[in-house]
């Protein structure tokens, strides 16, 4: 202000120099060079126009608290708005920052809102390492209570909740590693598929490698209920196709392993079919079911065929020592009566659908010597299932 004083004096008309001063004095600080003044605009429809072609706008090149300030003075419908038609950047922040932009206050709606139409509503484009693409920290004692809300209205249609693509590499798609998960993954709505995995899968379409802390815990577990009738229930249905010829297998195996001496009771695989009281079927109820659909064609004596095929597997050295091993178990238990009645009117088998005749697989007539037996056992005393050489017709 002192330099451009010499200048002002030239001005012959005294009321003239004091307007001028005035004016120089209201916007300019007395400094060299020459900066201005906080400036305070009135009411108006544009405080401040930039109409012309401009390479920056508003340039702060200075030192300070705040670049441009927002108070709560302001109570208008939007603090900073962009209508043009930029083809690169609304907002740029190409500096080194502690948090590009920082949302601290209340907010009645959304820190941030997209609303228009977008190719992507968010993007992440790292060029160099980072931690995190976003990241959502809770303090103690806050509840948050959701970390991606993807809301669809009644006419809404999302495609995908969450995409992960690209010709890159996921070390791991969805990581769930908190100290503490109730559920990592809540599927509540009605769905086709729950989870759906069509890709191809180098190891497991779901791998689950855990221990368990206590012996009621589940790697997985399913519980159904349904009200439907007439048609078969399936809660968990498989169907493994072979496609190549020479292929052995196909089947879901269920592998118990141990090297420890194990307690009471230890099975790889187990069906329990628990009747309540007013349960019962008309037809035939099994714990375990197991069928096989022959081919429409001739076999042409290629191969055997079961339907339960039970093998006992044994290795060097690997004696009984006297312990009963039997390719079958059958016990029955429970109440003393209701075994008592079965013992009374039970079978320890039931076979059907044969048809008697000599040559077939059941023929009944004249007895026959026994020519083999078979050892079996009956509690703890051996028995023999007498064996004829002939068929008895």
């Amino acid at each position: 202000m002192s330099k451009i004083q010499p200048y002002i004096s030239y001005i012959a008309d005294p009321r003239a120099r004091r307007s001028i001063r005035s004016l120089f004095a209201k916007f300019l600080n007395d400094d060299d060079p020459t900066t201005f003044k906080a400036i305070t605009f009135g009411a108006a429809t544009t405080p401040i126009s930039i109409a012309g072609a401009f390479t920056t706008g508003i340039s702060i090149s200075g030192d300070g608290t705040t670049g441009i300030s927002v108070t709560s003075g302001f109570t208008g419908v939007t603090g900073i708005s962009f209508a043009g038609t930029a083809s690169g950047d609304g907002i740029l922040v190409s500096a080194a920052c502690a948090n590009a932009i920082s949302i601290t206050g209340t907010n009645t709606t959304a820190g941030i809102s997209i609303s228009g139409d977008q190719v992507l509503g968010t993007l992440f484009h790292a060029t160099a390492a980072a931690t995190a693409a976003h990241s959502v920290t809770i303090p103690t004692g806050i509840t948050l209570d959701a970390g991606l809300d993807i809301n669809a209205t009644s006419t809404g249609i999302v495609t995908s909740g969450l995409t992960m693509q690209g010709t890159g590499t996921f070390t791991t798609g969805i990581t769930l590693s908190a100290t503490s998960i109730v559920t990592g993954i809540a599927i509540s709505a009605a769905n086709t598929h729950g989870i759906y995995i069509t890709g191809a899968s180098a190891t497991a379409g779901i791998g689950i490698t855990q221990t368990l802390a206590a012996n009621d815990d589940h790697a997985l577990e399913v519980i159904t209920t349904t009200a439907a009738t007439g048609a078969s229930v399936r809660p968990i249905h498989m169907v493994s196709t072979l496609t190549g010829v020479g292929a052995v297998g196909g089947r879901a195996e269920f592998e118990m392993t141990s090297n420890v001496a194990l307690g009471g009771w230890a099975n790889a695989l187990k069906g329990y079919f628990n009747m309540g009281a007013a349960c019962s079927v008309s037809g035939l109820g099994s714990a375990v079911c197991a069928e096989m659909l022959l081919p429409g064609a001739s076999l042409a004596g290629v191969g055997s065929y079961g339907v339960v095929e039970m093998e006992l597997v044994t290795q060097t050295s690997g004696l009984t020592g006297g312990a009963p091993v039997a390719f079958q178990w059958m016990q029955v238990s429970g109440d003393g009566t209701a075994t008592a009645d079965w013992e009374d009117n039970g079978y320890l088998m039931i076979i059907k659908g044969l048809t008697e005749g000599t040559g077939n697989i059941y023929s009944a007539g004249a007895d026959v010597i026994a020519a083999a037996t078979l050892r079996i056992l009956v509690g703890s005393t051996p028995y023999y299932i007498m064996l004829a050489a002939g068929e008895s017709t």
